[in-house]
Order: structure tokens, then C-alpha cells, then sequence
């Protein structure tokens, strides 16, 4: 996860891909969460940080509230696919 992080701000990608929110929000929906394993709790944590402020109008569940129960999971659910 750490690689991640510094590439991103390595080259200051998230000023950029988070110009357009509801563009980014849809892109990586489509592109990056598919591939996330679901008991993969550190990289869905980094994806919906990531997604923070880009959730679309009138979403149910915002990315800081999975961000949170991902935390709260992690250690009851260690290892289970939570995606």
C-alpha cells in the first residue's frame, strides 16, 4: 500500500484525478475496485480514502463510512471478503 501512496503523491496525481469527482468516482468504480480482492481490508481502505469528496449525490453509504466500517471490520474479520 505504501508504494501506492507515494506514486501518488510522488507525481501529485490526486489534484488531478480528482479535477473532474464525478468522472474519477466512475472510472474507478469501473476500472480499479473490480480488481480489489474483498478481504483485502488495507487496499479497499486506500480506495474509498481515495474516493473522499467524489461520491455521487444521494449516495447511501459515502466513502468515509466504508472507510470507517472497514476499520472496525479489520479486526473481527480478518481475512474474510468483505467486498
Amino acid at each position: 500500500m505504501s508504494e501506492i501512496d507515494e506514486r501518488v503523491k510522488l507525481y501529485d496525481l490526486l489534484p488531478t484525478l480528482q479535477s473532474d469527482p464525478p468522472a474519477f468516482y466512475t472510472a474507478m468504480e469501473k476500472s480499479v475496485y473490480p480488481g480489489i480482492h474483498g478481504s483485502d481490508h488495507a487496499r479497499l481502505g486506500y480506495y474509498y480514502t481515495l474516493l473522499e469528496g467524489c461520491e455521487p449525490v444521494g449516495a447511501t453509504v459515502t466513502p468515509r463510512n466504508h472507510v470507517k466500517l472497514l476499520q472496525t471490520l479489520s479486526t473481527e474479520a480478518e481475512g474474510k471478503n468483505t467486498q
